[in-house]
């Protein structure tokens, strides 16, 4: 019997290079995986989040019926906030305008707590202002800005929400379409709940 597999190994082998590489010249290259990643699970003790990106856009304009000084106060009221942001865990203020807040996170096969700040910059009465956000979970940074605007709308207010988010480390590898639907479904949940409070 002919040995094909080792016929089919020596092939295989003497098209290698010669030239012996680095672990680290690997890096980076599509396919490849550290060996804490093999598994999709947990990565090695202290070990750097895995370098995915994910910017997005997350737009949106909502209408409420009730009049810009009410539906500014609430917006910028911690309490109700804190009430209608989904997976919430804790906002404390820790300067005017200026709140740390934990905020638990599923999405798709990914969940776990973010810690981070929220800041709000640029006011702007009854009109506008920028809103700042960080965040730090398992093996994933987030960072985001967003202008949030108010006009009247008939008897009641539409508030007009724009912004750009940026997500790095594992959260990211579910894929930047994917991420952009869930953000949105946040946003969406988030300003519903508003609504109810407010009209």
């Amino acid at each position: 019997m002919h040995n094909y597999g080792g016929i089919l190994d020596a092939i295989r082998l003497s098209s290698f290079p010669r030239k012996r590489e680095s672990i680290s010249s690997y890096i980076g290259r599509p396919g490849f995986l550290l060996p804490q990643e093999w598994s999709g699970g947990a990565r090695l003790h202290n070990t750097p989040a895995p370098c995915y990106s994910s910017p997005m856009k997350v737009n949106g304009t909502y209408k409420f019926n009730a009049d810009p000084e009410r539906v500014w106060d609430a917006l910028l009221d911690p309490a109700v906030v804190s009430e209608c942001i989904p997976g919430v865990q804790k906002i404390t203020t820790v300067a005017p305008d200026s709140y740390e807040i934990e905020v638990g996170v599923n999405v798709g096969v990914f969940s776990g707590s973010f810690n981070g700040t929220m800041e709000i910059t640029d006011r702007e009465h009854l009109s506008s202002y920028r809103m700042k956000v960080t965040g730090i979970g398992p093996m994933t940074n987030l960072s985001g800005e967003a202008l949030v605007s108010l006009a009247p709308d008939g008897d009641g207010t539409s508030v007009t929400f724009d912004g750009d988010v940026t997500v790095t480390g594992a959260l990211a590898r579910v894929g930047q379409r994917f991420m952009s639907s869930a953000a949105k479904s946040q946003f969406d949940r988030f300003f519903e709940r508003l609504q109810e409070k407010v009209g």
